[in-house]
């Protein structure tokens, strides 16, 4: 009779090494893509440095004398034909007795 073949046997470490070695047919691996060129944007970009700041500082300090004088609530007494007034809006406190300050980056804060 003839004898049978033995069935191979391998061990773990082996079977890893078979799995972890790339096969004649692997997959080449592909050139990185060029980036796109650059294109126009569809908007100008422009600056304007220089040419609000005086204007902006004043409405920043309007703004301001706005609130410690409570001219929204002044508005709505006129709409109710309320000239004398709310006692609100007669309390207000002095600009001379206020510390402003205006943070601005260039020539808004330097006005």
């Amino acid at each position: 009779q003839a004898a049978a073949a033995a069935p191979a046997t391998t061990t773990p470490g082996e079977k890893d090494k078979e799995q972890a070695t790339p096969s004649a047919e692997a997959t080449p691996v592909a050139e990185p893509a060029e980036p796109p060129a650059p294109t126009v944007p569809s908007f100008t970009l422009t600056r304007l440095g220089g040419c609000f700041g005086p204007p902006i500082a004043e409405w920043c300090l309007g703004r301001i004398i706005a609130h410690e004088r409570n001219f929204e609530l002044s508005h709505k007494d006129q709409k109710k034909r309320q000239w004398a007034g709310s006692q609100e809006v007669l309390r207000y406190r002095y600009l001379s007795q206020l510390t402003l300050t205006i943070l601005g980056c260039g020539d808004i804060g330097m006005h």
